[in-house]
């Protein structure tokens, strides 16, 4: 009888650990989305920026719009670069690219 109530006792434990973990698991896959949205928000602010910057925008003016660090504003356009809603611009010869520029036909999803 003993042995009995120790084994039910091990089986609740687990039992309970194992919904633990789902909730954390679960937890972990909301935060994913949460932060997932504000990277798009973030993204969307972007062309705003762009737009009113008169369709160029450079890591600078992310970085002090948004208050963030230099290589996340780089990140940001060079993800909106890869998803063709900006266009890289380099200064002359270089090859360094120093601003962003609207790319064709983004204002049209803005009106």
């Amino acid at each position: 009888m003993l042995m009995m109530l120790m084994v039910l006792m091990v089986l609740m434990v687990l039992m309970v650990l194992m919904v633990l973990m789902v909730l954390m698991v679960l937890m972990v896959l909301m935060v994913l989305m949460v932060l997932m949205v504000l990277m798009l928000l973030m993204e969307q602010e972007v062309i705003r920026l762009a737009i009113q910057l008169t369709g160029t925008v450079r890591p600078q003016d992310v970085k002090q719009h948004f208050g963030i660090d230099y290589k996340t504003a780089v990140r940001t356009l060079r993800s909106l670069s890869d998803k063709g809603w900006l266009l890289p611009s380099c200064r002359g010869n270089q090859e360094r690219i120093v601003r962003y520029e609207l790319a064709h036909g983004v204002l049209d999803y803005f009106n």
